[in-house]
């Protein structure tokens, strides 16, 4: 007997996405098999740019059912994830951001196959990937939040495309809205279905993540974007110890504890001056166009504060709130 095809929900948040969120949609609308999409959910989580215009253009797309849910408030990316599963009619749910393009045509399809073969799957996340035609196209402060990224693939769930069992989901207690706001809830989430020997697995699917065009990014952005993942990281070693899978993001508070020990603290030293130094190495050829290129050391070196001030804050408080 011929295996019925799957059906997706496709689940976007979208919040001040004014500069991306166009180029996600048409990425979606080029899909081939599009009709494997029963219906498309987008939140709006308390845009104050032109967001809920393009929303509303896309909502005119005729061979999709499009549902929209406001928000007037920001609740976060776990809130809204999880409002949106709730609401889906479909086994299989397809979890994106607002700045996520597809390299190809066929996501749709690749995803079919694989949930033929296994309908037991808990999980499939694409191959996330930060091309440098893209970096190049960032304004100054984007540039060094990205500049360790350049040509590098990620291979993780990261809600980038990532097509969930809905009902698996649900079982596990969808994100986790209590401790999470706006990044951390899918490590969490895997952490979790680790532990319940759920199965997820690689689509091969590239996803290019295009952040944001603003060219008014700033260094209030940059910091502030900083500050949210070192949360993540203080949250996640709160909740789960030392078995984490980003455990290596700690070497700044690795670094700042042997300051104070004796007989390494010189190593140390040595160790910080390298990172300020080279944190951002591949800004160093931009020197010729922006003089803001020999602030980075001392940026970095505030960015090192910042970052665990905000994971020690995130240990103590149980919780990640930028």
């Amino acid at each position: 007997m011929k295996k019925k095809s799957p059906i997706f929900t496709i689940i976007i948040p979208i919040h001040n996405g004014d500069s991306t969120i166009k180029e996600t949609f048409d990425s979606i609308l080029k899909q081939k098999k599009i009709n494997s999409v029963k219906e498309i959910i987008l939140i709006n989580d308390g845009s104050t740019d032109k967001s809920q215009k393009k929303i509303d253009i896309f909502k005119k797309e005729k061979k999709l059912n499009i549902k929209i849910i406001k928000h007037q408030k920001a609740k976060g990316l776990a809130s809204s994830f999880n409002q949106a599963i709730k609401m889906a009619k479909t086994d299989f749910i397809i979890l994106t951001h607002q700045d996520v393009i597809l390299n190809s045509n066929l996501a749709l399809i690749k995803l079919e196959k694989i949930i033929n073969k296994n309908r037991d799957i808990f999980y499939i996340y694409p191959i996330v990937c930060h091309p440098k035609y893209i970096w190049n196209k960032y304004n100054f402060w984007q540039k060094c939040l990205f500049s360790r990224y350049v040509n590098t693939k990620h291979y993780s769930p990261i809600e980038k495309f990532d097509c969930v069992n809905r009902q698996k989901l649900i079982d596990l207690g969808l994100f986790d809205e209590k401790h999470f706001r706006t990044a951390g809830e899918d490590l969490d989430l895997i952490i979790r279905a680790n532990k319940k020997n759920l199965k997820y697995i690689c689509s091969n699917i590239k996803a290019i993540h295009l952040h944001n065009k603003n060219p008014n990014f700033s260094f209030k952005d940059l910091v502030k974007k900083e500050k949210q993942l070192a949360e993540t990281k203080g949250v996640l070693l709160r909740l789960y110890g030392f078995n984490i899978p980003n455990f290596r993001s700690f070497f700044r508070e690795v670094i700042f504890i042997a300051l104070f020990i004796p007989k390494i603290n010189i190593f140390a030293t040595l160790l910080l001056i390298i990172y300020i130094i080279g944190y951002n190495w591949r800004m160093y050829p931009l020197i010729f166009q922006d003089k803001k290129v020999f602030l980075l050391p001392f940026v970095n070196l505030y960015l090192f504060v910042a970052n665990i001030t905000s994971s020690t804050k995130a240990f103590l408080n149980k919780k990640q709130i930028i």
